[in-house]
């Protein structure tokens, strides 16, 4: 229809099915009488990368997507107050990786054709003119870096490793605009951090090692979130 995205029909289309996946789930709980943890329903979450169909207009079909996980959620949710659903619905909870994995799929790959020449040619200009920029203050942002990793490899109480463990989450999500290669640098963060939980888990007691992960790789998520989506406007 005209004026409105392209995207439309297919947003109708699977917001439909996510609620028919929900209707399965009841059913087959209902019949079957077992206690499910996983439900066909939470394959909504691959809704937003529908969006990398759509590239030339990703943000806008991006955005009409968080319809059809937030249908699917509160269909879930009444489903589980009235019984039919044994389990709590964690679709939203799950929902920030899912789009945080698409824009990066979009970024490295379709983002103005980032891994294709034209990419080169439109932006060479300015990407000489950031870099040279970032070359004079990559520096210091490198070494904050590896002093907040080393701070956190080497703390040893369990408030030291929590504390630390956090604020390296913090740098790996900031620093990357300071260094000239942010993709480069988030995955270089991101390897930093899954060390730095691994040793917490050798190091830390069972119970405390297990929240901390999950505190730090649910802010990892947000905060990964914000840096891109931050990046996407400014550059």
């Amino acid at each position: 229809m005209e004026g409105m995205p392209a995207i439309t029909p297919l947003i109708v289309a699977a917001t439909a099915s996510s609620v028919a996946l929900v209707c399965l789930d009841c059913r087959a709980q209902s019949t079957k009488k077992i206690h499910r943890a996983d439900h066909l329903s939470d394959l909504v979450l691959l809704a937003p990368f529908l969006s990398l169909f759509y590239t030339e207009h990703f943000w806008t079909s991006l955005i009409l997507t968080l319809p059809v996980i937030l249908v699917s959620y509160l269909t879930q949710r009444i489903c589980y107050q009235m019984g039919r659903l044994d389990t709590s619905p964690e679709v939203l909870a799950l929902t920030p990786g899912s789009y945080l994995i698409s824009i990066l799929v979009y970024f490295l790959l379709f983002h103005h054709g980032v891994l294709s020449e034209s990419q080169v040619t439109v932006s060479a200009d300015t990407s000489e003119t950031f870099s040279s920029h970032q070359r004079g203050t990559g520096f210091w942002a490198y070494l904050t870096y590896f002093s907040v990793f080393c701070v956190t490899m080497t703390r040893k109480s369990n408030d030291g490793i929590s504390l630390s463990t956090l604020a390296l989450v913090l740098a790996v999500t900031i620093l990357p605009f300071f260094t000239g290669h942010y993709w480069y640098a988030m995955l270089a963060g991101l390897g930093m951090l899954l060390i730095a939980l691994q040793r917490a888990f050798r190091v830390m007691e069972a119970g405390s090692s297990g929240g901390l992960s999950f505190m730090s790789g649910y802010l990892y998520l947000m905060a990964a979130f914000a840096s891109m989506l931050m990046y996407a406007i400014l550059f």
